[in-house]
């Protein structure tokens, strides 16, 4: 009897594409995603659903400085979804360059994890919102783990 195949390990076809989106199946899929900001904007991430097996987040990041509940951070930040309310404010001011957006995951151990195994986004553009539907490193492939969306009002002056 034959053995059943090795599952896909998008890991290996990041890899292989150095980082570029790969094709798995019908479906384009990114480990991560660059929105241009400008030089001020307000983001309204919403997180809709979430696998609650492991602890599941997503990771804001850029050369500027992000500004949540009040509280300015520098380069890099994490909503997790069983700590963020399901619609979060966040200003970015003075980035230079894109902000970047991916998924992360904890499996209990308390590390942040991202960009291993299986993970990957599909990403779905409409005007000035995106919406990702996000698997973390286990191979399942139903993009279920964190489905989000961002909302980016650019600013042109501080309000």
């Amino acid at each position: 009897m034959p053995n059943p195949p090795e599952p896909r390990r998008f890991d290996v076809m990041f890899e292989q594409s150095l980082g570029k989106p790969i094709k798995v199946d019908d479906r384009l899929v990114s480990l991560i995603d660059k929105l241009d900001v400008g030089h001020l904007a307000v983001l309204t991430v919403r997180i809709a659903s979430w696998d609650r097996t492991w602890r599941q987040g997503i990771r804001l990041d850029c050369n500027g400085t992000f500004e949540v509940n009040g509280c300015k951070i520098s380069r890099a930040t994490a909503l997790w979804a069983d700590t963020a309310p399901s619609v979060v404010e966040v200003t970015v001011l003075k980035p230079k360059g894109d902000l970047i957006v991916s998924n992360i995951w904890d499996t209990g151990n308390g590390v942040m994890e991202r960009w291993s195994g299986n993970s990957g986004m599909l990403i779905e553009r409409n005007g000035d919102t995106v919406a990702y539907r996000c698997n973390d490193r286990r191979h399942n492939e139903d993009f279920e783990d964190i489905v989000f969306s961002i909302e980016v009002k650019r600013q042109t002056s501080a309000t």
